[in-house]
């Protein structure tokens, strides 16, 4: 499945209140997802800790990196894949054009 990554393409990234980096708001609400995936990859969760490391050493981790590189979480897939998420032009999310029909 093709991945249109909206967290490379404008959409805001997400800090949460344990001063962790997440790449958007989906992936942190999912956040189970991206910690089997750090395990998977051989990456530590921890890495995205602001606190800890500093923003911008966060986003030249190896962690994001190698997230960035393969979006292999089925959040991704979901919210930026052929059917994710989308907003139209008045920045109205997706699920408006369901319920208005």
């Amino acid at each position: 499945m093709a991945i249109n990554p909206k967290c490379l393409n404008g959409m805001s990234c997400f800090i949460s209140a344990d001063n962790k980096y997440y790449p958007c708001c989906f992936v942190y609400t999912n956040k189970s997802q991206l910690n089997g995936w750090a395990k998977r990859s051989n990456n530590n969760i921890d890495d995205l800790d602001i606190k800890k490391h500093g923003y911008t050493k966060v986003l030249e981790s190896k962690f994001l990196h190698d997230f960035y590189k393969s979006f292999d979480v089925e959040t991704c897939e979901r919210e930026c894949g052929e059917d994710g998420y989308v907003s139209d032009r008045e920045m109205h999310a997706k699920w408006i054009k369901y319920v208005s029909k």
